[in-house]
């Protein structure tokens, strides 16, 4: 196979080439291999697709690695994230305090890393829309594109997917209840424990 694939884009030398042919002439089987590699290199030849952005062959890798088995993070590559704001536990202006919450707000650090939550109901009842972007304080906007997120409930993961290429991400028809976010950064698990899932106070 390899020797029809050279001779096909010609890097076969004439000597090569008329031996090649010749046992063409007496091996079916070798012939069937000659016109599928043929076909082959004629459709590639005519392929005018565009190639993705290295972000998107990344995501989709990770989702890949999502549904294999997860190695444990060592305690030095694991980093817990401290909730830095909520907007939950900010006083509510006087005219908004009888009015039904439509959103929530949570930010989360984690070294070099912010993770910023966003809640909002969801379309079906009792349920809510998580809405997330993972940020780096330093790096570019490619260093949070295809980042693998796992969302878990009681020490069980429940879903999974990968940021876009901006750092977003999201959850949908989440039930209340605390959630952990394991984020994989690459160098670093940021881990997002025990966040609560909820609207109201």
């Amino acid at each position: 196979m390899d020797k029809l694939v050279d001779m096909a884009q010609h890097r076969l030398e004439q000597a090569s080439v008329a031996e090649l042919q010749e046992h063409l002439g007496r091996c079916a089987r070798c012939q069937e291999n000659w016109q599928w590699i043929q076909k082959i290199l004629q459709v590639t030849a005519q392929d005018e697709t565009v190639e993705p952005p290295r972000w998107v062959l990344h995501r989709a890798v990770q989702l890949f690695a999502a549904h294999g088995p997860q190695p444990q993070p060592t305690v030095w590559q694991r980093i817990t994230a401290m909730l830095v704001f909520d907007s939950l536990a900010q006083p509510a202006l006087v005219a908004t305090r009888d009015t039904e919450p439509t959103m929530r707000q949570l930010l989360y650090r984690a070294g070099v890393w912010d993770v910023d939550v966003s809640l909002e109901p969801g379309d079906a009842p009792d349920t809510i829309h998580l809405t997330g972007q993972v940020l780096h304080q330093q790096g570019a906007p490619r260093d949070v594109a295809g980042i693998l997120v796992n969302l878990l409930q009681a020490g069980e993961t429940v879903a999974s997917t990968t940021t876009n290429s901006i750092g977003e991400f999201t959850f949908d028809q989440l039930a209340a209840g605390a959630y952990d976010l394991n984020i994989h950064t690459g160098d670093v698990q940021v881990w997002v424990e025990q966040m609560d899932v909820r609207l109201e106070a």
